[in-house]
């Protein structure tokens, strides 16, 4: 199994407490791990032109730094996102790198329970998980958080997935919690 972690809360100086929590976990079930520091990367929005998925297939047309994360979560099997929760959604960085997994898709269409959605254009990717981070939320604004987790999956033909929300007293526990969930599926 191959897991990549998406950090969108690390700055440029290579702040990765909240990575290492999770490569530790995983590390101690031998499961490859590769994090990306989404602060560390250029990049631009997505103008939903759909070049990626006609003028050139699987490759953002826009010259940012998208194959740093994209080569990874290609040639993984699950993903996990980290990022603090912003108003029920995700951070700006976060949601600039989520808003590209429009890359994951190809072309072509297919029904999924009831959805018309693009097929995956990488069948290995089989899991998204996210660590949202903020403290004392409203409910709807978690609500908000764990809906949207589900649907990005969901626009990724993707089945299995789910959304944690900590702060930095109970990071460990949902750590471990989330660890859990990944190598469950791993089954």
């Amino acid at each position: 199994m191959k897991v990549v972690i998406l950090d969108a809360t690390q700055n440029h100086k290579a702040d990765t407490y909240r990575a290492e929590k999770i490569i530790c976990e995983l590390k101690k079930k031998d499961i490859d791990t590769t994090v990306v520091n989404i602060g560390a990367l250029n990049m631009l929005p997505c103008f939903g032109c759909e070049g990626c998925l006609r003028k050139t297939p699987g490759r953002c047309i826009m010259k940012d730094d998208t194959e740093k994360f994209m080569a990874p979560i290609a040639n993984s099997n699950c993903m996990i996102g980290i990022t603090d929760v912003r108003y029920g959604g995700y951070s700006s960085q976060y949601k600039i790198v989520v808003d590209k997994f429009a890359l994951l898709g190809s072309p072509y269409y297919g029904m999924k329970n009831g959805k018309l959605l693009h097929r995956k254009r990488y069948q290995g990717l089989s899991a998204y998980y996210v660590l949202g981070l903020g403290s004392k939320l409203p409910q709807d604004e978690a609500d908000n958080f764990h809906r949207l987790v589900k649907r990005n999956a969901m626009n990724m033909y993707i089945d299995q997935y789910g959304s944690f929300i900590t702060d930095e007293k109970d990071m460990d526990r949902m750590v471990k919690k989330l660890v859990g969930k990944v190598i469950e599926n791993d089954k």
